[in-house]
């Protein structure tokens, strides 16, 4: 075998057309497998909230959290603040009345 050389420039122009008719072929299977992905993908995405499925058909464990509120915490804590009395009725041993309510109809 003996070494050829550098290519001729009708050799080189007919690499280049060759190559860019396998771009043109490879793009285009490229967008007929991407339509083919898209279409199950896209039925994969429908549940009971954005079809006419019925929610029982949902899977049970990716149902969305629920919203939560968009109120912001005031930073103060629920119930008495601080610094202000107390209003508690204690609990003593021996009251001195006793009073039995009972219900009228059972």
């Amino acid at each position: 075998m003996e070494p050829q050389g550098e290519p001729t420039r009708e050799e080189l122009l007919l690499l280049l057309s060759a190559k860019d008719a396998t771009i043109k072929f490879l793009t285009g299977l490229v967008k007929q497998l991407a339509a083919r992905v898209a279409e199950p993908e896209r039925r994969l995405g429908k549940d009971s909230s954005n079809s006419s499925k019925p929610p029982s058909s949902d899977a049970p464990f990716t149902k969305p959290a629920p919203k939560r509120s968009s109120r912001t915490r005031s930073g103060r804590r629920p119930g008495k603040q601080d610094g202000t009395p107390g209003g508690t009725l204690k609990r003593v041993e021996d009251p001195d009345e006793t009073f039995r309510r009972d219900p009228a109809v059972c």
